[in-house]
């Protein structure tokens, strides 16, 4: 029996302070947890691991703002993975640092 069932998407998030790009120096830090079916819509990231796998796992970051305008972002993902192509549970971990300059 096939049962149609559209994908879902659970995300909770815990932030503590964050950056305002218009305040130097301000700081803020979060966790995440992330648990989506293969195929979910997540904000029309449509060119990312979550539309073309199952993913459960979590993330944990930090934001800086260095200069009024500048954001620095730093985060850490690790969860599992399962998609069509690899069936078996494979483990996932992104690491991603990127500056943000706010008009």
């Amino acid at each position: 029996k096939i049962v149609d069932k559209s994908p879902t998407f659970l995300m909770a998030q815990l932030m503590y302070k964050g950056a305002s790009p218009k305040v130097a120096g301000s700081w803020g830090a979060f966790v995440d947890y992330l648990n989506m079916d293969q195929g979910a819509n997540v904000g029309g990231l449509t060119n990312s691991i979550y539309t073309v796998a199952d993913f459960k796992g979590w993330a944990v970051g930090f934001n800086y703002a260095v200069a009024k305008n500048i954001v620095f972002l730093a985060a850490h993902q690790n969860g599992s993975v399962k998609s069509v192509v690899a069936p078996a549970n494979d483990k996932y971990k992104m690491t991603r640092v990127e500056f943000n300059y706010f008009f």
